[in-house]
């Protein structure tokens, strides 16, 4: 953490912690997936949370995008730069503050519902394509949120499915497009659901203080 946050952290209220955590009612609300109301006295504006990897989600109007695999197919880092570059400046015009995308969950079952969203199954093609996309969304001032970190391959159950994996395959399939995104300078990472080897990945100190914090950052 900055001097500057530290500093910041130091004047919150517990009040106001906790409503950074939990988040709130948006007095402007769209229909986004979330809503931080931020703390005005000291300057910490609010954050507005939108879904898309294939498009900005909220009640407004806004571009349907190709899905995200069919981006991958193109083999074409430019073309990624580009459709995040689209979300990027679509997300501002809307009042968004941060994207809940891009996904690139490894393609590992073929049956998997959110399959459409990934990059693929090939992790050095979806390292190559999220690094350009993360750059567009980000360029346009809208943050980008790489999930869901990580080894998170279908929806039935994922929410206490427990994937049992060795470091290897964790390593060469599963983690280079989270990493390639945090090079890129990817503002936010989103934690699964599911267990890795039977620890739930959002408190899975492994995965989050050794894997990401330290080896990623």
């Amino acid at each position: 953490l900055t001097p500057r946050v530290l500093q910041l952290i130091g004047k919150l209220t517990l009040s106001e912690k906790l409503s950074l955590v939990r988040g709130g009612e948006d007095p402007n609300n769209l229909g986004q997936a979330g809503y931080i109301p931020g703390v005005p006295r000291l300057g910490i504006g609010p954050l507005r949370l939108t879904d898309g990897p294939a498009g900005i989600r909220v009640t407004k109007p806004a571009t349907a995008m190709p899905a995200p695999v069919s981006m991958a197919a193109t083999f074409n880092p430019d073309i990624a730069r580009r459709f995040g570059a689209t979300i990027g400046k679509e997300g501002r015009a809307l009042g968004q503050d941060v994207l809940l995308s891009p996904m690139v969950n490894i393609v590992r079952q073929p049956g998997a519902g959110r399959n459409f969203e990934t990059l693929g199954e090939d992790p050095l093609l979806a390292a190559s394509l999220v690094s350009a996309q993360v750059k567009g969304v980000q360029q346009n001032g809208l943050i980008a949120t790489v999930k869901h970190f990580a080894a998170n391959n279908f929806e039935q159950g994922r929410m206490g499915v427990n994937v049992l994996i060795d470091e290897r395959t964790l390593n060469e399939i599963y983690l280079p497009a989270f990493t390639a995104a945090v090079n890129a300078g990817a503002g936010s990472v989103m934690g699964a659901y599911n267990k890795i080897n039977g620890t739930y990945c959002c408190e899975n100190s492994a995965l989050l203080e050794t894997t990401l914090r330290q080896k990623m950052d």
